[in-house]
């Protein structure tokens, strides 16, 4: 499934994505794997969700596959299709939310996908509902972005109780 995913997206990006202007969105495509390392970090005896290997894929296989084939097209994809009308916002915003959780949901009935520690599908469509804003705030005010991430880690930490 994994596999299927980093292709599909590498796919998809490469037809509706602005590769052309990949510097622009840089700073974003490295925030996104920056603040999955920095899960893996603080919650690598206390993982609330992890991605189970498949197809020839170590559990590091498969982390790398989504920080760096995965992660990166979803940011170009996202953000060079981002619409200029509050309402196309909206409706891009729940696109990605429904692209991303459909796809998670998958992974879970397929059981490549397994929750712990109090996490569970509801808590990731939570998750995706700012995740995707996070992505645009970062894209055009990068020190905000950061500021508010430093207080979803703590809230994230507080409510899994993720010891530090």
């Amino acid at each position: 499934m994994h596999v299927i995913v980093a292709v599909w997206v590498t796919f998809a990006s490469m037809l509706w994505g602005n590769w052309a202007n990949w510097r622009k969105y840089l700073p974003t495509i490295l925030y996104m794997p920056l603040c999955n390392l920095l899960y893996f970090y603080l919650t690598s005896d206390h993982r609330l969700w992890k991605l189970v290997p498949d197809v020839l894929l170590s559990q590091k296989g498969v982390d790398l596959l989504y920080l760096f084939i995965v992660y990166p097209p979803t940011v170009v994809l996202f953000l060079s299709n981002y619409p200029n009308e509050r309402q196309r916002q909206i409706v891009h915003l729940l696109k990605w939310v429904f692209l991303y959780a459909g796809v998670e949901w998958i992974g879970h009935q397929t059981g490549r996908i397994v929750y712990d520690n109090g996490w569970n599908f509801g808590w990731s469509v939570f998750f995706l509902l700012f995740m995707f804003p996070m992505l645009y705030l970062h894209h055009k005010k990068p020190i905000l972005a950061y500021g508010l991430s430093v207080l979803w880690v703590v809230f994230y930490v507080i409510v899994f109780q993720v010891p530090l």
